[in-house]
């Protein structure tokens, strides 16, 4: 679908519901909850450990001039083989006066990360930006 021909994305629920995206919070005002969580990744096709020790968040409003208002939950997941046992860390919180989490997630060979936001952004009026991880291969054990 081209651009311009709806001023906000839509997106059709499995429970029969058309939602209105980047539209403040719910119909009666509360801050929502949910979450962004990416897929899982590795280095050199998981031939090598990695850890992650460093996250650098760019949050700002949906107008992108202000700090957000509220918290974030930074989980990381991780495993050592693909249909191995999952392990979650709370790697830290973000809010609007973090810089930088800085933090050891121990090593493995796959990784993800998830966002959590619990009704503690206010309005949901928040924009992800550019983040940046720090990822260190840290050695081979195939």
């Amino acid at each position: 679908m081209p651009d311009g021909i709806f001023a906000n994305p839509i997106a059709f629920g499995t429970d029969g519901y058309i939602y209105r995206h980047e539209y403040g919070g719910t119909f009666d005002g509360t801050a929502m909850s949910g979450f962004l969580e990416t897929a899982y990744f590795d280095i050199e096709d998981g031939a090598n450990l990695m850890r992650l020790d460093r996250y650098v968040a760019d949050f700002t409003t949906r107008k992108g001039s202000a700090p957000f208002v509220g918290t974030v939950t930074l989980k990381g997941k991780r495993k050592m083989r693909p249909h191995g046992s999952e392990t979650t860390d709370t790697l830290g919180t973000i809010t609007s006066s973090t810089q930088k989490n800085d933090f050891i997630f121990k090593e493995c060979r796959q990784m993800k990360l998830r966002w959590e936001f619990a009704g503690t952004v206010s309005n949901c009026d928040l924009r992800w930006g550019v983040m940046s991880v720090s990822i260190k291969k840290s050695g081979s054990q195939r």
